[in-house]
């Protein structure tokens, strides 16, 4: 049998974490490590890990530093032949793991493999991932660039060697994941398995709003800049398909700039729309809205591009260099 590497990475959310390592001790296939990395945590994750005696749980504490740091920190300890993520909010069928890596086993052509997941609110409903098109196999790199594939951290599986050479970046604040499997997509294409799901708790402090004026979120749009700019995008992606990408990106960014009254930001995000793809109307309509704002709070947004960082020390002692 191989041998799986299960990342736990959590912040204060020991009740939720307790069901998600049962959810893996679970599982019907049992060669795996379960590593859970403690983000810093203030409440009692260390003594809700403790309960658990199974010798393949590893807890590891480390001062706060975000969940890409965290995940960072879970892939430097990982000793398996697969990698696999799971958020401390997600729960794992049973049979999540035998059948993840069945599907891997039989297309030895593919080293990531993602799922379906549902989403399970506290009042009971639940609701399937949206988008059932977007849940496709092969090389996702343009497709992220057309309609975004749904591949969630927590329903990913990867060949360990896929990841040599390609880490979380900690100056990404959210997109993490998109922006993770972007790079990834340009080694391996992703197969979708469809008989398994994730089930994701979407409680009311996990959801992140990324709409509330004073952390309306760049990072789709910057990842997807850099990614096309920087990190080797336009070599794979044909020009007219990434230019409307990115201008639709800023323009969709600029219209909750436009509706928070942040008039010079809404403007300088219409104008990066503009000068990604000039030909769409949409943007022109925009700016001209924003240019007579009647309710003016006149701030730009305190993100600029996260830029390359330093290079890591991989679990093999080797260097690892975020971008070529």
């Amino acid at each position: 049998m191989q041998r799986v590497s299960v990342i736990i990475t959590t912040y204060n959310r020991s009740k939720l974490l307790a069901k998600a390592i049962d959810s893996v001790l679970k599982q019907s296939y049992s060669d795996f490590e379960i590593i859970v990395v403690d983000d810093g945590s203030t409440d009692d994750t260390a003594q809700t890990v403790e309960e658990f005696t199974d010798s393949r749980i590893k807890y590891f504490y480390k001062n706060n530093g975000g969940q890409s740091s965290a995940e960072n920190y879970g892939l430097a300890k990982a000793e398996g032949d697969f990698i696999s993520f799971l958020d401390s909010d997600d729960i794992w069928l049973p049979k999540h793991l035998e059948t993840m890596l069945k599907s891997l086993s039989d297309n030895k052509e593919y080293s990531a493999a993602y799922c379906l997941y549902k989403d399970h609110y506290p009042d009971g409903k639940i609701q399937d991932g949206y988008g059932k098109d977007r849940y496709i196999s092969g090389w996702m790199t343009i497709p992220y660039y057309k309609r975004t594939p749904h591949i969630l951290t927590s329903t990913t599986l990867f060949r360990k060697h896929i990841w040599e050479g390609s880490w979380w970046d900690e100056e990404v604040k959210n997109w993490t994941d998109m922006d993770a499997f972007l790079r990834i997509s340009t080694k391996t294409p992703f197969l979708f398995v469809p008989d398994t799901y994730l089930i994701r708790r979407k409680m009311g402090d996990s959801i992140f709003d990324i709409d509330r004026e004073e952390n309306i979120s760049p990072y789709a749009a910057l990842v997807f800049d850099r990614f096309y700019y920087c990190l080797g995008g336009k070599k794979i992606i044909p020009a007219k398909t990434a230019l409307q990408k990115l201008s639709k990106e800023y323009r969709n960014l600029a219209k909750k700039h436009y509706l928070k009254g942040n008039r010079k930001a809404a403007i300088s995000l219409y104008l990066r729309a503009i000068k990604r793809y000039p030909w769409e109307l949409k943007n022109y309509k925009g700016l001209r809205k924003a240019f007579f704002l009647n309710k003016i709070k006149d701030k730009l947004p305190d993100w600029k591009m996260p830029q390359c960082l330093p290079p890591y020390i991989s679990a093999l002692g080797k260097k690892c260099y975020f971008y070529a």
